[in-house]
């Protein structure tokens, strides 16, 4: 059985008790390597669950247990430093610095991590380049991208801390269909191969389908 890497139990956060909007008791158990879609109609709380999950939103009951350590235990810089090394989260919104090049913004995370500005780590953003086919956008910014090559960057982004587990709320919104199967499957394949574990929140059903595990919140 491959390593729990993350845990969370009776997930509850409401906007409006009386209009029933809200998540209201959501788990899940996400062990070493898995690839999970969740689905679910829009005010289901699927981008509610996946920032519980990723630390970034405090459930008003229920516990998330990464590695065993419970995160709402844990101090702000504590989570974060478990943000910047084990969980990277990938949201449905352009997150690039659009003042930065694309190179610099796979640097930004890793040098606010505390990593030097070294040799090893500027080769492994360009080898993160060239895995995701942007190795001829090192000086581009962000502005003369298409909205799949920004997808592509920020999937980039995500594994240059090595994640042991990546978190991907809706991350082909706005694309066309043919961009949206090219960024799933590089996703998927991209996490196979570093051995990432996956959750990835889609509204297509099609792609949904095509995981491993199938999770639908109600």
């Amino acid at each position: 059985m491959p390593e729990l890497l993350l845990s969370a139990s009776s997930l509850r956060y409401v906007f409006n008790e009386e209009q029933k909007i809200g998540l209201f008791s959501a788990s899940i158990s996400i062990h070493a390597q898995a690839q999970i879609a969740i689905v679910g109609p829009s005010g289901s709380g699927k981008s509610t669950f996946m920032a519980m999950l990723a630390g970034l939103q405090r459930p008003q009951f229920g516990e998330v247990l990464f590695k065993g350590q419970d995160l709402w235990r844990l101090s702000f810089p504590e989570r974060n430093r478990i943000r910047q090394k084990e969980i990277s989260f990938i949201s449905q919104f352009t997150s690039l610095h659009d003042s930065f090049t694309i190179f610099d913004n796979l640097l930004l995370p890793m040098r606010l991590a505390g990593h030097k500005d070294c040799e090893n780590l500027r080769k492994k953003a360009t080898d993160m380049l060239t895995r995701v086919g942007l190795n001829y956008h090192h000086s581009t910014l962000p502005s003369s991208l298409s909205g799949g090559e920004i997808r592509r960057a920020i999937l980039a982004r995500a594994l240059m801390g090595d994640p042991s587990l990546i978190l991907a709320d809706e991350p082909t919104s706005n694309l066309d269909e043919d961009s949206e199967h090219s960024i799933i499957k590089l996703i998927t394949e991209t996490c196979k191969d570093s051995g990432a574990a996956l959750v990835i929140v889609t509204h297509n059903r099609n792609i949904a389908n095509q995981m491993p595990q199938l999770l639908t919140l109600d």
